[in-house]
């Protein structure tokens, strides 16, 4: 049996009057346009998982506007990104966990309070805890296309021995740079590295820079097979 789960990021809701970036980009429509996208694919999700940066401006109701929104489509897990208050996405979308067949989803915060850049404190113990496949869910990414410490997590790359040592199938997926990202590590590719595509703007990284581009909006796509295999691709939006 195939579980499909759809992987979105950074939508970047916020309570009236805020005024978010880039400006004039409405994220409610932007949402819209990206599910109008994954449905005209004939993909039907049994879970959503959301990267972080649920809103922009850290409100309950903007986190509460997103929820209500992707949990009319399927049950939502979500992590808090750097512009979310972590306490706040957990009281609205509840436990950072899931089961998807022989799947484990599971999430972990990377968020440091008034950070833009992320920590890997919790990454050992989630590694440790897997005891079958695993997505696990980080905003921020342990590699990306950036050089800036602001888009990898502090300490990421010491947690890539933890999982390649692992005897299970991984996807680590993650948020936060606005711009898809992907790697197969480990000896035998097993860890899959997916940073998702924003749903409210794209980014452009190079080095240690970054620019806002057109087009490059979207979300990903992913089947889980029983037998551990995975496949994904992404709709742009």
């Amino acid at each position: 049996m195939t579980r499909r789960v759809l992987h979105i990021s950074d939508t970047h809701f916020a309570a009236p009057g805020h005024a978010g970036e880039p400006p004039g980009l409405d994220p409610v429509a932007r949402l819209e346009t990206v599910l109008d996208a994954v449905a005209a694919e004939g993909f039907t999700p049994d879970l959503i998982v959301h990267t972080g940066d649920v809103a922009d401006d850290g409100s309950a109701d903007a986190v509460e506007r997103v929820r209500a929104r992707l949990a009319a489509v399927a049950p939502t897990v979500a992590v808090p990104g750097n512009h979310d208050n972590p306490a706040v996405v957990r009281r609205a979308f509840g436990p950072p966990e899931a089961v998807a067949g022989p799947w484990r989803v599971a999430g972990i915060d990377t968020v440091i309070p008034g950070e833009v850049g992320g920590h890997s404190r919790a990454l050992a113990a989630a590694v440790a805890a897997a005891d079958g496949p695993t997505i696990l869910l980080m905003h921020h990414p342990i590699r990306s296309h950036s050089t800036h410490p602001w888009f990898r997590v502090d300490g990421g790359e010491d947690g890539l021995p933890l999982l390649a040592a692992s005897p299970h199938p991984w996807v680590v997926l993650s948020g936060h740079t606005h711009e898809v990202y992907e790697e197969a590590a480990g000896p035998d590719g097993r860890v899959r590295l997916w940073g998702g595509p924003a749903t409210h703007y794209a980014l452009r990284h190079e080095a240690d820079a970054w620019r806002v581009v057109p087009g490059r909006t979207g979300a990903r796509l992913i089947e889980l097979g029983d037998d551990g295999a995975v496949a994904a691709r992404i709709v742009r939006a």
